[in-house]
């Protein structure tokens, strides 16, 4: 398909997934509930990359698949097993804690970025960020503490803390 080879010059080769093997892991949620192999996954590295892709996919008529962590327990961040055709949009490159401001109690990462290293950036300016998953390691979307006191899960709709 020349989108995705297009994006493959645009993400780089090794950030535009399309080997079986490679799709696997991103075709099913991690209970194995849902189910769906997507044409692709794409793992942009930054904000412009994301839009080159969103603008590429949407050209080219495939759906988008938004995946951060992937912890999701209703599909959300798998494609469709019967739906239209489909990539999956994998933020796990952009994991940078972009900053950290302890005396405005505040801390901004980028979508791909994981809650342990988060708390583990809180911590280290004798901050707390109290939002815990069950598990360790966890990707999550963007993340602002007070002021702001949302988290976003991709695949769980929105979740909201308040401290």
């Amino acid at each position: 398909m020349e989108t995705l080879a297009n994006l493959a010059a645009t993400l780089g080769p090794r950030n535009v997934l399309t080997d079986s093997d490679d799709l696997a892991p991103y075709a099913v949620d991690w209970r194995g509930a849902w189910r769906g192999v997507p044409r692709a996954v794409l793992r942009p590295g930054n904000t412009e990359e994301v839009a080159a892709a969103v603008r590429a996919c949407a050209a080219a008529e495939l759906a988008i698949v938004p995946a951060g962590g992937r912890t999701s327990l209703c599909g959300g961040a798998v494609v469709p097993e019967n739906g239209p055709p489909a990539v999956v949009l994998s933020l796990e490159r952009m994991n940078r804690i972009r900053d950290v401001d302890a005396r405005d109690f505040s801390l901004v990462a980028e979508a791909g970025c994981i809650i342990q290293n988060v708390q583990q950036a809180a911590a280290a300016v004798d901050r707390l960020f109290p939002l815990s998953w069950g598990r360790r390691a966890r990707r999550w979307w963007a993340v602002r503490f007070p002021p702001m006191r949302a988290a976003s899960a991709p695949s769980a709709g929105a979740m909201r803390a308040t401290w």
